[in-house]
């Protein structure tokens, strides 16, 4: 770590990790101190502090390293073979617990670590979740975060197990797809780029490949005025409501970071 800095306290951790380029450093720095003097004597937690930062400074991120994120309060547990859950994540369950009223039946594709489906399924106890993901090794991490829970957790191909096994009609599709271009994945950050499996960033060539999988084949697994909820790029909603729209969709409102940027879009299927 030489000529590296360490930082005293919460805050300059936070300034650390936003010259750094990660993507949430007010979470991460708070998670990065809890996890260090939790338990641990100045000394100790002084060691641990060295350590951690100075794998923060080779691009890795903490939660990479402590194994766990925070997600509207809930502890998720993540590994490398995962997308890290990033700050517009609560944007799209924000839009999910604004527009979705009592759910019976909702789907979650690329559901990854399971963090949508678990924080829906505690929310709605009385509704079965259905998320899928091609990745086995994803879905044995959402089995860690969706062990409590009333979610079914099922490998496949978008919509292949929801096929397979009948699953049609539901009041709800949410997902976070890949969403950067195939040849945009090189200018990523390196915390992201570095430490990210490349299917769970990789949205082929123009960003779209997997978003138009899905609205084109949703209309037969959403009921008719049920809702698809989408997290996508920034720059990426116009080509999605043109898209929707194509699909009989109606859009109910697209949300924004607080970058202004819109991360989410929310739409509604017409008979």
């Amino acid at each position: 770590m030489k000529n590296k800095e360490l930082p005293n306290n919460i805050e300059e951790a936070e300034l650390m990790l936003q010259r750094e380029g990660f993507e949430n450093p007010q979470l991460e720095a708070r998670l990065l101190w809890n996890h260090v003097l939790n338990g641990l004597t100045k000394n100790d937690g002084l060691t641990h502090l060295r350590e951690h930062v100075s794998r923060l400074y080779e691009g890795v991120p903490i939660q990479r390293q402590i194994g766990y994120t925070e997600v509207m309060g809930r502890k998720i547990n993540i590994t490398n073979n995962v997308l890290l859950p990033g700050p517009e994540i609560e944007i799209l369950l924000g839009a999910f617990f604004d527009y979705a009223k009592n759910p019976k039946k909702v789907i979650d594709l690329c559901t990854g670590c399971g963090v949508l489906a678990s924080i829906i399924g505690e929310r709605f106890p009385e509704a079965r979740i259905y998320a899928t993901d091609i990745s086995e090794k994803a879905l044995e991490v959402a089995r860690t975060n969706a062990r409590s829970v009333n979610v079914e957790l099922l490998q496949g191909d978008l919509f292949e197990s929801l096929a397979k096994n009948k699953i049609y009609d539901a009041d709800v599709l949410i997902s976070n797809p890949p969403y950067c271009r195939t040849e945009d994945i090189s200018k990523l950050p390196r915390q992201i780029r570095e430490h990210t499996p490349r299917i769970a960033i990789d949205g082929g060539k123009d960003g779209y490949l997997l978003h138009r999988r899905i609205i084109e084949g949703a209309s037969r697994y959403v009921r008719t005025d049920g809702l698809v909820i989408l997290e996508n790029e920034a720059g990426q909603s116009p080509e999605l409501r043109k898209m929707l729209e194509g699909n009989r969709y109606g859009i109910e409102c697209t949300r924004k970071n607080g970058k202004g940027e819109e991360r989410v879009i929310v739409a509604r299927r017409i008979k």
